[in-house]
């Protein structure tokens, strides 16, 4: 089911923390602290998702949680406590504790016995209906926290994990005029020339954060190409700097590409416009803008990343 579908239904408080940076935060710190390997953290976000919806008890977490850290029950009494005392107990009036309160809930709401979710692209296509997003939602940084289960992924995800030896050389990478510094995270009105190189080139996280969103118009503008030309680069930051996984996610978090994604993003939802007509008003007036194809290519690698 579309996950948008539940911040509808969800209450205001929950619908707050999940556009929110926090429930991503709280995974990927007890993914570091307990160990987690890939599978296990993608079963965790899952069950605070179907947690936090409402699709399951709080009294199962500790079978379920049991069941993700298999035969190692100190680990797990351990994971279920910092959990709690994270994400559970500040919100416990908001879940549902019992498999009767589950029950009635699925009832009331037309949902099934066991929910799927789907990872549309965070905005809407020109084909989609904005009602099923209510109010004034926003696409906010930290709603990447809500991904596809492992079952549900059709392809591999680019993290540190997965990276493969260094294979290709790359060129001398040009310096940065220390007269014209780059700023991560603002932007000018418009676009002037740049003191990143203009080559979609990347072999640090400081390269990931400053190179503008302007260097994609130089790439082919095709989105499985560019899919595919992200994670190059990726693998290449990892291989070339050493970055670790949590280091590539905050620097894409903070990359300008990043940024002008979501506020693009969100002049859609708030505009009521395609992305195209956004982009159209962007470019027009002299803003970081992505072409369509660039946005979704952009959303699918968020939501590989900040899984």
């Amino acid at each position: 089911m579309d996950i948008f579908h539940f911040l509808t239904i969800c209450p205001p408080e929950i619908k707050e923390l999940a556009l929110s940076d926090k429930p991503g935060q709280i995974i990927m710190g007890l993914e570091s602290k307990y160990n987690l390997n890939s599978e296990q953290g993608d079963r965790l976000t899952d069950l605070t998702r179907q947690l936090l919806f409402g699709l399951v008890p709080v009294d199962s977490l500790s079978s379920r949680i049991g069941k993700i850290l298999t035969g190692d029950a100190a680990k797990s009494s351990s994971l279920e406590k910092d959990f709690r005392q994270a994400l559970i107990i500040p919100y416990q009036k908001y879940l549902k504790q019992t498999d009767d309160q589950v029950t009635q809930f699925k009832a009331k709401n037309n949902l099934p016995e066991i929910v799927v979710f789907s990872a549309p692209p965070p905005v809407p296509s020109p084909k989609t209906s904005l009602s099923r997003i209510s109010g004034k939602s926003e696409i906010k940084p930290g709603a990447a926290w809500q991904k596809q289960s492992v079952a549900n992924q059709s392809h591999s995800v680019p993290t540190t994990a997965d990276i493969r030896p260094f294979k290709r050389k790359l060129p001398p990478r040009q310096p940065v005029s220390p007269a014209t510094p780059v700023r991560p995270s603002t932007f000018s009105p418009r676009i002037e020339a740049s003191s990143v190189s203009d080559q979609f080139q990347l072999r640090t996280v400081d390269d990931l954060i400053n190179v503008p969103a302007a260097t994609l118009q130089k790439e082919p503008d095709d989105e499985k190409k560019l899919v595919g030309r992200f994670k190059q680069e990726i693998q290449d930051i990892a291989n070339h700097s050493g970055a670790k996984r949590t280091e590539i996610v905050a620097g894409w978090k903070k990359s300008q590409i990043y940024h002008t994604y979501i506020e693009m993003g969100n002049d859609s939802i708030q505009q009521g416009k395609p992305i195209g007509d956004v982009m159209a008003f962007r470019k027009a007036a002299g803003k970081p803008y992505l072409t369509e194809n660039q946005f979704h290519a952009v959303s699918e690698i968020s939501r590989l990343l900040l899984r």
